[in-house]
């Protein structure tokens, strides 16, 4: 073994020495005086053998100084601190050397003499290390204590002869100095330890003190767990520590919380009552101590390290809810003070428990039915004695349009109050309806408006009405549930509609087709070009039967979810070159211009021809349709960022933007401005937008009363 070569020692009292020692007796007497006095000074016990070494490199310039403390009770010797030629000695492993080995360090630490061999070759005795270098001559001092030797002081040289016998009586002195060094530090450091440990006494009582009062600060029990165990492994200076809990139903005591544990052993305790040590305290709710694991034949081993341990029972009012562990590494680690003070402390840890699990019970419930009220969908409205709103959800402020800070704290006998809040608070006996279960309920309707104050259609309550009684059946308030049944009204009326619409859309044409069979049956059959006229028209008719059955029969698909798309490469350059093509007859019809300006390099897209013909004509169907006679229809496609853009604008009457949101709905039809709604289903719109869906695009609208619309749908490209 050999210094790394990479830099000499390195502190102030290790820089090299370029000198040569000087032979003067008087000279060296100083030196050493002087190095007595330096050692004497050192006082840290970290560095203390490091910085021996390298004063007496400094000061005398040895090849070789290597300052080896006894270890394991006097068994071996152990290398501290060590320079070659100035150099730090490096080893990856531990240099040492038993007491019984050969060799002149072990020689003189077993019989507490000092050596000196002049030339090493030449005596039989010396035995050189096997991790040191060959050295010429050396010479070695122990280092004896008042308890007995503590290590050996080596110096040696390259050459032999390099020491004479004034040498070794001046490493004898040294090393009586450095012996003297290390006892003064030892001492030193056992009075710092001996002060820490009344400290930590101290410390102790303290924290068993301030444990009342943390645990008593939180009513959280997880917070409660924690702050106990870590403050029982503090106080106890144990391993680990570790509080079970039972579970009343199963019967089984579970790991809620631990200091020092590994996690893979806090999972995997789960003890039935009478089951391992904290099975047995909980069943016998008495402490019980295991000061030798390995010696108790019945202890469940969850971690291996474990070589004693204390358990005691949380008990309250006689019950046990639980065990509090403790546990070392060291066998009989715990003796009866510690089993006191843990019971002591268990006492009180198991009142706090209890508490905690109470009031976490409470709080659960409350967050479950706070939960609850937060993100039902009906709004929840309650009120005090005197009709101030002491809660809301965000349900109800949505409904009303107010913020809940706007609702909680008003009171509705206010005169001030928000009207949509007086018309949910107040409202009217002869406005009582019955819901769906057949329960007594308040309707109300809460005026509306769009972003630009436009009037919107009212929203549609519901409310129900609980009184609130306390335990002397004396009333508190009112709950007030409110149920938004606006989309609900709208459907009904969606549904009367049709079923208004339906019947004349099948009456109008079966009415025209009965009056010509009935002139036929009372012979009654005019001439040939009434005839004629007579058959376009019951055609016309069937052709509206026909288009009534094919709209009622693709919703149902489409409710039903079952629209199939036959997908295909589509050149939608010919779908809308179809679909405008056979509607030009309807255009002329009404002297309107039917612009198409469609690219010629539309790419291709995946879908199905045949639906998508159908969007098309629906929206070319209705810009006819809705446009005055004179009008003009414009049919454009185009292409953007992977997308084909398709565009139908008319010159018609416009959709009022309240309508705008509502055109794809099945079964509605913009009113005009008399409110009247134009012939019709309602369901064309609303069978297109199902379609584009289906295709992965989107369709919209967007429009002004007076300037007509431009119905749009996007497609991927593909």
């Amino acid at each position: 073994m050999v210094g790394d070569g990479t830099s000499p020692a390195g502190t102030e009292d290790q820089e090299l020495a370029t000198q040569a020692p000087v032979p003067s007796c008087a000279t060296r007497l100083n030196t050493l005086i002087e190095v007595g006095r330096r050692i004497d000074a050192l006082r840290n016990a970290e560095t203390l053998t490091d910085r021996i070494v390298a004063l007496l490199y400094e000061r005398f310039g040895h090849d070789y100084i290597h300052l080896f403390l006894v270890a394991d009770g006097g068994e071996r010797l152990v290398l501290q601190a060590g320079l070659w030629h100035g150099y730090p000695v490096k080893s990856g492993d531990e240099i040492m050397c038993r007491m019984e080995d050969d060799g002149v360090v072990s020689w003189v630490a077993s019989r507490g003499q000092a050596a000196l061999v002049s030339d090493v070759d030449n005596d039989s005795c010396w035995q050189p290390h096997p991790a040191f270098p060959k050295a010429g001559c050396q010479m070695v001092a122990p280092l004896i204590g008042e308890e007995g030797i503590l290590g050996v002081l080596d110096v040696e040289s390259d050459e032999v002869d390099a020491f004479d016998e004034i040498d070794h009586l001046l490493l004898q002195a040294l090393a009586d100095r450095v012996t003297a060094a290390i006892e003064d530090t030892r001492f030193h450091a056992k009075m710092t330890n001996l002060f820490d440990e009344t400290r930590q006494r101290l410390n102790e009582a303290s924290t068993l003190h301030q444990l009342t009062s943390e645990i008593t600060s939180s009513l959280h029990l997880t917070e409660v767990l924690d702050v106990v165990v870590q403050a029982i492994r503090r106080v106890m200076g144990c391993r680990g520590c570790c509080i079970f809990l039972l579970d009343s139903g199963e019967q089984v005591l579970e790991i809620k919380a631990a200091a020092g544990l590994k996690p893979e052993w806090r999972d995997a305790a789960r003890l039935r009552m009478g089951e391992g040590i904290a099975g047995l305290v909980a069943f016998e709710a008495r402490p019980i101590y295991v000061a030798g694991t390995l010696l108790d034949s019945g202890f469940v081993f969850f971690d291996p390290e474990v070589r004693s341990l204390l358990a005691v029972p949380l008990q309250v009012k006689g019950r046990v809810i639980g065990v509090i562990n403790v546990d070392d590494r060291l066998p009989s680690a715990f003796g009866t003070d510690q089993e006191r003070l843990l019971t002591v402390a268990a006492a009180q840890v198991a009142i706090v428990i209890d508490n905690a699990r109470l009031f976490s019970e409470v709080l659960s419930e409350k967050q479950r039915i706070d939960a609850i009220i937060q993100y039902m969908a009906d709004g929840l409205l309650m009120l005090d004695q005197e009709g101030t709103v002491v809660s809301c959800n965000p349900a109800l402020a949505t409904m009303l349009g107010i913020p809940e800070q706007g609702i909680v704290g008003q009171s509705i006998a206010d005169s001030g109050a928000d009207s949509r809040l007086q018309a949910v608070c107040g409202v009217a006996s002869d406005s009582t309806v019955a819901d769906e279960a057949g329960m007594p309920a308040q309707r109300v309707e809460i005026p509306r408006v769009d972003p630009g104050g436009s009037p919107l259609r009212p929203r549609t309550l519901r409310v129900h009405t609980t009184a609130v009684m306390d335990e002397a059946n004396q009333p508190l308030g009112e709950v007030r549930v409110v149920h938004d049944v606006t989309k609900e009204r709208e459907v009904e009326e969606m549904k009367e509609e049709f079923l208004s619409i339906a019947s004349h859309e099948l009456r109008t044409p079966l009415f025209s087709m009965q009056g010509f069979i009935g002139l036929i049956l009372d012979d009654q059959v005019p001439d040939v070009e009434t005839q004629r006229e007579f058959l376009r028209i019951a055609y016309r008719q069937t052709e509206r039967l026909a288009a009534l059955a094919t709209n009622l029969l693709d919703l149902s698909r489409l409710n039903a979810g079952k629209l199939e798309l036959q997908r295909e490469s589509v050149q939608l350059l010919d779908v809308m070159n179809q679909a405008t093509q056979k509607l030009l007859p309807l255009a002329h019809g009404k002297q309107i211009t039917l612009v198409v300006d469609l690219p010629p390099d539309l790419p291709t897209i995946t879908g199905d021809q045949t639906w998508l013909e159908h969007v098309v004509t629906n929206l070319v169907d209705n810009a006819i349709k809705f446009s005055p006679e004179g009008g003009q229809v414009a049919v454009g496609a185009s292409q953007s960022d992977g997308e084909i853009l398709v565009e139908v604008r008319d010159t018609g009457v416009g959709i009022p933007p309240e309508s705008l949101d509502q055109i794809f709905e099945k079964f509605y039809r913009v009113p005009d401005e008399t409110g009247e709604r134009p012939e019709g289903t309602g369901l064309g719109l609303h069978i297109a937008r199902k379609i584009v869906d289906a295709h992965g695009g989107r369709i919209w609208a967007e429009s002004a009363p007076g300037e007509g619309s431009v119905f749009r749908f996007v497609l991927p490209c593909g």
